[in-house]
């Protein structure tokens, strides 16, 4: 999403900060990609460790440019605003897929419970970075989006979808894709259901490959994990998917929204999220209850 905002606004000039709360082959792969496009790139892993970690960010932003425009892409953690409270530009611009926020209950500048050092820590050194402060600070909001999740509609802008990737040859082909979704590392459902589920949507679509979800470290499937780094939607964008499934998974919504043709199933279960199925339904993807 950085490098579509980077695309449709021509930026020249541009610095990468990355703060990732988890890092793997495929993080690495698209910092890598990233660092291409940018003329400073900067990544930290997020560790929990207060002190550490506002250190650590306050030392990045003194290795940023001293005047420009913030691009951000997750207002919402209180790491994002330790590093802008750090940098002092004033102009401040928000991107993001418009899905998590649509999920959510709180959409954009309502609501928060702020952590209790995070309450603090603005309430004390900068209350602007409060996170119910914020919204005067926005000035333009960038989505995949063109009718949904905007804080104020009239600073919403729709954007293309712009991948980093490379065009690969090797996944030019016609893929029919599961994708997985952490539903029992997330609580929603015990292991053995996910697995069920799993083998009925496989069976009901001929699947021939899984795409495991980055916080997922074991195939529950048994279908061959596509051996790849890139994510689902540059696999879209590739035209290398024909059909992709899942269990209530974000992924077909963005799928769809890159390429309208793919064919997307969502399956869901007992006490799924309505406004998911709703935006499901309003995107032309077909709902399945499995049982």
């Amino acid at each position: 999403m950085a490098y579509s905002v980077i695309v449709h606004e021509s930026l020249t000039q541009t610095c990468l900060i990355y703060l990732p709360k988890f890092w793997n082959t495929k993080s690495q792969f698209y910092f890598d990609l990233a660092k291409n496009y940018f003329d400073m790139a900067f990544k930290f892993v997020i560790k929990k460790s207060y002190l550490n970690d506002y250190f650590q960010l306050k030392k990045i932003a003194k290795s940023c440019p001293e005047n420009g425009h913030v691009y951000i892409g997750n207002p919402k953690t209180m790491y994002s605003r330790f590093l802008l409270s750090n940098l002092n530009y004033n102009d401040w611009t928000l991107f993001d897929d418009g899905i998590g926020h649509f999920l959510k209950k709180s959409y954009y500048f309502s609501s928060l419970k702020e952590s209790k050092i995070s309450h603090i820590y603005f309430k004390f050194f900068n209350s602007n970075h409060l996170y119910k402060n914020l919204k005067s600070a926005y000035t333009k909001h960038y989505s995949l989006f063109d009718k949904f999740n905007s804080y104020d509609n009239s600073n919403r802008i729709k954007i293309k979808y712009q991948s980093l990737c490379p065009d690969l040859q090797e996944h030019k082909q016609d893929i029919d894709l599961l994708v997985t979704s952490c539903l029992s590392e997330n609580g929603l459902l015990d292991p053995e259901t996910e697995k069920k589920y799993y083998h009925q949507i496989i069976q009901s679509e001929n699947l021939s490959h899984v795409l495991l979800h980055p916080l997922e470290n074991k195939n529950k499937t048994s279908l061959a994990p596509l051996s790849t780094e890139l994510i689902a939607e540059d696999l879209v964008a590739q035209g290398s998917i024909s059909k992709i499934a899942g269990i209530m998974s974000t992924s077909l919504i963005t799928a769809k929204l890159i390429q309208k043709k793919v064919e997307c199933v969502n399956y869901y279960y007992k006490g799924s999220n309505p406004k998911l199925l709703e935006l499901f339904n309003s995107l032309c993807i077909k709902n399945i209850q499995l049982k």
